[in-house]
């Protein structure tokens, strides 16, 4: 069965790389009759990191964050619900996840203490480029009650595409890349 976690289904795409997990299966939505022995590869190297910022669910963001593997920090979790998903891994030190629906019991959960080196966004970062990331989609990383974790996004937006990483940040209304030479 093709990977159907998050609402994956990219029949017809195959990109592959050795190093990245990859996927096979069938591509339930084909009328094609031989349908059950047409497989599906593809690599997921493309992450949503759900972060705490403010989102507006728009269907192009709705439909952007499908297409990836997703892994929330802390309180960013609380997008998952409007956004239709189930991140694969919860990642952070819990303090800012005021409510915790019932829901999430099954997503597995990486906790760290409160006293780190870095954010709990960052956390979600290097642990989604430990599962094989290329391309990140940093969701809910402009704006904010708090400015100094919007700018920590942007400093960690340029600096992982400096290091060859592809960065986006959309919360659904604006949409940002990092520029580089």
């Amino acid at each position: 069965m093709l990977a159907q976690a998050r609402g994956i289904e990219r029949p017809g795409r195959v990109a592959f790389d050795s190093q990245a997990p990859a996927f096979v299966g069938r591509d339930p939505k084909s009328r094609s009759p031989f349908s059950r022995h047409t497989l599906c590869i593809f690599a997921m190297t493309d992450f949503a990191i759900l972060l705490a910022g403010p989102i507006e669910p728009t269907e192009r963001l709705v439909r952007r964050v499908h297409e990836r593997r997703v892994i929330a920090a802390d309180a960013g979790m609380r997008h998952a619900g409007p956004l239709g998903l189930t991140p694969e891994l919860w990642v952070g030190d819990f303090d800012s996840a005021q409510f915790i629906p019932e829901a999430v019991d099954a997503i597995e959960r990486l906790s760290f203490s409160r006293d780190k080196d870095q954010t709990d966004g960052e956390i979600a970062i290097e642990t989604a480029i430990e599962r094989g990331a290329r391309n990140l989609l940093l969701v809910g990383a402009l704006g904010g009650p708090r400015s100094d974790h919007a700018f920590a996004h942007l400093v960690l937006a340029l600096r992982y595409a400096a290091a060859g990483f592809d960065v986006e940040l959309f919360d659904g209304r604006e949409e940002g890349r990092p520029l580089r030479p």
